[in-house]
């Protein structure tokens, strides 16, 4: 699989997740009310399933107990209109390893859900990263517009940390894009979700330098009936 078919296959099954303001009617939702009614995108979120979404688990609230309020803002594709989710309920999350797992429906347009390849991602493979990072939202909280911009990371796996749970990226994560799935190159499966960035400072004359720090799917194999993966 060329970098080109793996960036658009991520892409369809890409979302910014957007929390609406507490009380703001959802029964008749669509793209453009959701846009009017100023959501903010805290992070992206990829479908694995028709009706089942991954995300980093910071990027959900803690403190949220209804989740009707919070929507999967995606992307246009094929002369559909921009697809666009209403989550349920959420199925399961994990502070310690930072995932939640999400349940909603489709409401508009189309989407590809991405599959998960399990395996122990090897050290120096070369990986994608697709996500909304930096989405531009303008405007007062009454009438916010929001624009997702789709932006593409390319590395390798840099190394593995943490009992191997976790692994590093040669590349920096921007704000927005925690929650985005790590692809493998080859393949264009899902291997790894986009949590945060590590950060080595400089010191004398040595350069500081920044690695992405993804979790790694794998991780979550033992769990795949409770999760529902």
């Amino acid at each position: 699989m060329t970098t080109t078919e793996t960036i658009l296959k991520g892409a369809r099954a890409l979302f910014g997740v957007a929390i609406l303001p507490v009380g703001y009617p959802v029964q008749q939702v669509t793209a453009a009310a959701a846009a009017a009614a100023a959501p903010l995108v805290q992070g992206t979120a990829f479908a694995v399933k028709q009706d089942l979404f991954l995300t980093a688990g910071h990027v959900i609230p803690s403190g949220l107990r209804t989740f009707e309020g919070v929507l999967l803002l995606g992307m246009a594709h094929l002369n559909q209109p921009q697809a666009l989710v209403q989550i349920r309920t959420l199925v399961a999350r994990d502070d310690e390893l930072d995932f939640a797992v999400l349940q909603g429906s489709l409401v508009q347009g189309l989407m590809e859900p991405l599959g998960i390849d399990f395996r122990d991602p090897v050290t120096g493979e070369d990986v994608i990263t697709v996500g909304f990072p930096l989405p531009e939202e303008k405007g007062p909280l009454e009438d916010r517009t929001v624009n997702l911009i789709l932006r593409a990371t390319k590395g390798i796996v840099a190394s593995r940390v943490d009992g191997s749970r976790w692994f590093e990226m040669d590349a920096q994560f921007l704000p927005g894009l925690s929650g985005a799935p790590v692809l493998a190159a080859e393949s264009g499966k899902a291997i790894g979700m986009a949590q945060a960035f590590v950060q080595f400072p400089a010191s004398g004359r040595i350069m500081s330098a920044v690695l992405g720090r993804s979790l790694a799917l794998n991780t979550l194999a033992s769990r795949r009936a409770e999760l529902g993966l």
